[in-house]
């Protein structure tokens, strides 16, 4: 199963009201992209075809994993077109936390214009919690991964900071406030030596069935199994340097 990217869908209108509508969304989500506040939908556009004036607009999105949204508009003009700000596509943020495998599915999209209704059908697909989409797609989504405050990170910090003592004789983990580039990188140094002693072996990354980005292992897991790939473990020293 191949994660998505964004997808461009353009909607004719089939019913006595002639028009079209616009999409422009990310078809493959995960919980990183909403919790980030990033946008799973970047643009949404009613265009009126007709002759004459539409009134009581409503157009609605739902489905079995999206909230519901709606937006509402009194008159679009003939021959206009309206971007549709208000309308959204949430996921359940609960089921993309724990999802473990990806599920293609679809959400409804209905419009109504006066007493006319028309519903179609969109594909969207859930991604794991763990799941980065690859640099083709929301490379900056890798930071999400990053976690400075969780308890292996704050283990490790003790540690580096132990050996940063062994070696200068001051335990200090304090970033650039010193201003002193020596100290920062003796900070770098400390933290490298803390995870190498943590006999961490290099695994391919977890099992997937999509073909782009790459399944995460986090914090925990790396503690637990000791085993990460390069990125697993480049984003763990990313949180310690962090932190």
């Amino acid at each position: 199963m191949k994660p998505k990217q964004k997808n461009v869908t353009s909607i004719d209108l089939q019913g006595t009201n002639k028009g079209k509508i616009q999409m422009d969304y990310h078809l493959g989500i995960n919980y990183a992209l909403t919790a980030n506040g990033s946008s799973v939908m970047q643009s949404c556009i009613l265009e009126n075809h007709d002759m004459s004036d539409w009134h009581e607009i409503r157009v609605q999105i739902s489905g079995t994993y999206i909230q519901a949204s709606t937006c509402i508009i009194d008159t679009l003009r003939a021959g206009q077109a309206m971007q549709l700000d208000t309308l959204s596509i949430t996921p359940d943020t609960d089921t993309l936390q724990r999802l473990t495998e990806a599920i293609d599915t679809t959400f409804s999209l209905t419009v109504s214009i006066g007493e006319d209704t028309e519903e179609f059908s969109l594909p969207i697909q859930l991604l794991p919690f763990d799941q980065w989409y690859g640099s083709n797609a929301a490379p900056q989504q890798l930071a999400s991964f990053i976690t400075p405050n969780h308890p292996y990170v704050q283990q490790l910090c003790r540690k580096a900071a132990e050996q940063k003592q062994a070696w200068t004789g001051n335990a200090s983990l304090n970033a650039y406030q010193s201003e002193d580039p020596n100290q920062a990188r003796q900070q770098v140094a400390a933290v490298f030596e803390t995870l190498r002693k943590e006999n961490i072996a290099y695994v391919v990354p977890p099992a997937s069935f999509e073909n782009e980005g790459q399944r995460i292992r986090m914090a925990d897991v790396i503690r637990r199994d000791k085993l990460g790939t390069c990125l697993d473990l480049t984003l763990l020293m990313a949180a310690c340097l962090v932190q």
